[in-house]
């Protein structure tokens, strides 16, 4: 594998680069200046009891041995890393004494033993890897591979090879070895801590290739149906974490960290030596570990679990704890509690005097703890010196919980009265979560089926109900010269019975007659309103409305406010409400053009600034329209989308229920240079 120009720092590994302070001031009449003091850094990710990590240590927080020696912290540097981190890091969650950097592209290989999951099990595997990629940046670098047979891969940020390589996904464990290792996995001794680290010599050539091992050979990416399932079949000369020792000795002489996501299927296989014995992986971790430190690289497992009995494996906990590591364990059906994505938000270069012998190219022990309780550090146990570059400290901007009124982020997207520097990274990293997803989600066309129901309130007290069933074809476009998406609403079935030949009219529109789509599409989407029961003309229910209010142009019109957590989806979120306090709104009316100003709440993952769900509130003289929507992982868009929508409409005299659900997502391009404009009342 090749990679060129890794110059950032973004995962929760353990390195060693060197750094030289500059001069100290000195009075007039003072002795010469002394030699600048080299320092070396560490890399450390600190979470608090909860699982969230810490952004505000000081130096005499961390306590630093090495090869049992106690070193002195100098310096701490918090580097965030993944989607938004530059504008995290100028958003200054830091403490006055840490200084912040930023690291927005991570390089990230996910392996996937082939060994440890038998064919036919490969969609648990394949979903926990789409699981793996709501974690990634849209700058960072990834790549696949699959152990032990690796072939030539290149990390790169376009995620179609990674999608290409996730469906050659093939396993190669016997049933009975699956069947055998779904109880307990632990063994007796396995939890004795490894042997002591040897004294590995280190190559100084520099370089940035990534190599993978010569043998075996790697099999062919064209390889057929069957040519897949005779390669399942075939011996095994060398164990998985054999091989994933040799990648990681072929990338020490690439700079800056690295991280391996290995993600295991629930058994080690059989030893390459005698099949008819199971693998024993622990006497080859040692091996790993090493080479984890010389290429400066941290792993984090993800066990596959295939029974509610399964717990974590003792070697493969030991495996990503001494790199730095975690283990994160998925369900069946691929979803996980998120640690993946605290772990890798962002963590510490802690800077340490330098000793003479750090540089005799020596794998060496290394311990680090917190001086505070209930915080838990990541760090490897071993290290060996590097001489990457760090990353440049990033100007934190005045932290907002010091005023009444917040500062501006960097993003331009906090610019109400926010009231904590946390709350402004965080919005920090939606913005720019925001920025990619209108880029990735443009031009799709869903399915919607949509279950609407009115009941009308007489003066006389009596009522009537009325409603209706609606399937669609809904467009969410965008064009190059707007700033956010357009729906276009074409129904084809009205409780049950079709109104126009089904076919993807939509879609061909935009396709075969680009100069006058947008004209017509609004004109289908118009002529679909009429099928809607309730209020003429009610066009506010559009699954991505909520997502309107992150949108940096209407940033400076918004109050936002941290309201708690929860947990939706598997994710662990933020509650945000929001509120606009100014003019231009996000909704206005279509026949006056006044404003409508809106509140609602929005559920964003802090570490990654995906949204997962939405609230958003219009209420007027007359009447109050409500919408929430959920948004899941769509395996066809590999990103996540709206799955469900629920309206409540209520003008006093008319209430309005909807229910929709969306399926069957697909994307095409649109060439269209035409304005268009936002969702109107």
């Amino acid at each position: 594998m090749r990679a060129r120009g890794l110059r950032g720092v973004a995962s929760a590994v353990l390195a060693l680069v060197s750094l030289n302070l500059g001069p100290v001031s000195l009075d007039v009449g003072a002795q010469a200046p002394s030699p600048p003091q080299p320092i070396v850094f560490l890399d450390v990710v600190v979470l608090d009891d909860a699982g969230r990590p810490v952004t505000t240590l000081m130096p005499g927080d961390l306590r630093v041995v090495i090869d049992d020696e106690p070193r002195a912290v100098v310096e701490l540097r918090y580097v965030f890393g993944g989607t938004g981190a530059g504008a995290a890091a100028r958003a200054g969650v830091g403490h006055a004494d840490t200084k912040v950097a930023a690291d927005p592209s991570r390089l990230i290989l996910v392996a996937v033993d082939e060994n440890s999951f038998a064919s036919g099990a490969e969609q648990a595997v394949t979903s926990a890897v789409r699981a793996v990629g709501d974690v990634f940046a849209p700058a960072d670098r990834v790549a696949l591979v699959t152990l032990p047979q690796p072939r030539a891969v290149t990390a790169e940020s376009d995620r179609q090879r990674f999608r290409d390589d996730l469906g050659r996904v093939r396993g190669r464990a016997a049933a009975t070895d699956v069947a055998a290792a779904t109880g307990d996995q632990r063994g007796a001794g396995s939890d004795r801590p490894l042997p002591g680290p040897e004294r590995t010599e280190t190559a100084e050539e520099p370089g940035r290739r990534l190599e993978v091992p010569a043998e075996p050979q790697p099999r062919s990416p064209d390889a057929g149906q069957a040519g897949r399932a005779q390669q399942a079949d075939a011996p095994v000369s060398r164990a998985s974490i054999d091989v994933l020792a040799e990648l990681l000795q072929g990338w020490r002489d690439v700079q800056g960290p690295k991280t391996v996501i290995y993600v295991w299927g629930g058994t080690w296989g059989p030893d390459p030596a005698d099949p008819t014995r199971p693998y024993q992986p622990r006497r080859d971790l040692d091996r790993v570990v090493s080479a984890a430190a010389v290429s400066r690289t941290v792993i984090h497992a993800v066990m596959v679990r295939r029974s509610v009995r399964a717990r974590a494996d003792a070697d493969l906990e030991r495996l990503a704890r001494d790199t730095g590591g975690v283990v994160a364990i998925t369900d069946p059906t691929g979803t996980w509690p998120g640690r993946l994505a605290e772990v890798m938000a962002g963590r510490y270069l802690v800077g340490i005097e330098e000793r003479k012998t750090d540089r005799d190219r020596a794998v060496r022990s290394l311990s680090v703890s917190a001086t505070k309780t209930g915080l838990t550090v990541l760090a490897a146990r071993r290290w060996a010196a590097r001489d990457d570059p760090a990353p440049s400290p990033v100007e934190a901007a005045p932290a907002a919980a010091a005023t009444r009124e917040a500062a501006p982020s960097a993003s331009g997207l906090a610019r109400g009265p926010v009231r904590d520097a946390e709350l402004a990274t965080v919005m920090a990293r939606a913005s720019e979560f925001l920025e990619a997803y209108l880029r990735d989600f443009s031009s799709v066309v869903a399915e919607e089926e949509y279950l609407q129901s009115v009941t009308h309130h007489r003066a006389s007290g009596d009522f009537s109900r009325k409603s209706v069933r609606l399937r669609s074809d809904l467009l969410l476009l965008r064009t190059k010269s707007a700033l956010d998406w357009t729906p276009f609403r074409d129904v084809f079935e009205v409780d049950g019975r079709p109104v126009r030949d089904r076919e993807d009219r939509l879609r061909r529109l935009f396709l075969e007659h680009p100069d006058t789509a947008l004209q017509e599409g609004a004109r289908l989407t118009q002529e679909s309103s009429r099928y809607n029961v309730g209020p003429e003309g009610r066009t506010l229910n559009t699954p991505t409305l909520g997502l309107f209010f992150l949108l940096p142009r209407h940033q400076s019109h918004i109050r936002y406010e941290r309201i708690g957590e929860d947990t939706l989806e598997g994710v662990r979120v933020w509650r945000i409400g929001f509120e606009e306090v100014q003019g231009p709104t996000v909704i206005s009316d279509a026949r006056t053009g006044l404003d409508l100003p809106s509140k609602g709440e929005l559920w964003i993952e802090p570490a990654t600034g995906r949204v997962v769900k939405t609230l958003v509130r219009c209420e007027a003289a007359g009447f109050r329209d409500e919408l929430i929507v959920i948004y899941r992982r769509s395996d066809t868009l590999g990103m996540w989308a709206p799955a469900e929508m629920k309206e409540r409409y209520n003008s006093g005299k008319v209430f309005v229920t909807g229910e929709a659900k969306y399926s069957q997502f697909r994307r095409f391009q649109v060439s269209t240079d035409e304005q268009v404009g936002v969702p109107k009342s």
